[in-house]
């Protein structure tokens, strides 16, 4: 299976979940859940990702903007 084949198919499910919540009368739900999974991809974010260069030592302890464009 493609990854263009994978997306129709999710989309398909989304589609189909969606249309469903919309016949009860609730077009929310499917929103809350990609929230709510958006919500658990991102919480352990915010750990550092470690020194931005292998070959500067000093770039882990200071921050130089005009070298990160």
């Amino acid at each position: 299976m493609t990854f263009q084949n994978s997306l129709e198919a999710l989309l398909g499910t989304f589609l189909a979940f969606y249309i469903g919540c919309i016949s009860i009368g609730r077009p929310d739900i499917p929103f809350r859940v990609v929230a709510d999974l958006r919500a658990k991809a991102l919480q352990g974010t915010t750990a550092s990702w470690g020194c931005p260069s292998v070959f500067s030592t000093s770039a882990c302890r200071e921050y130089d903007p005009k070298k990160y464009k």
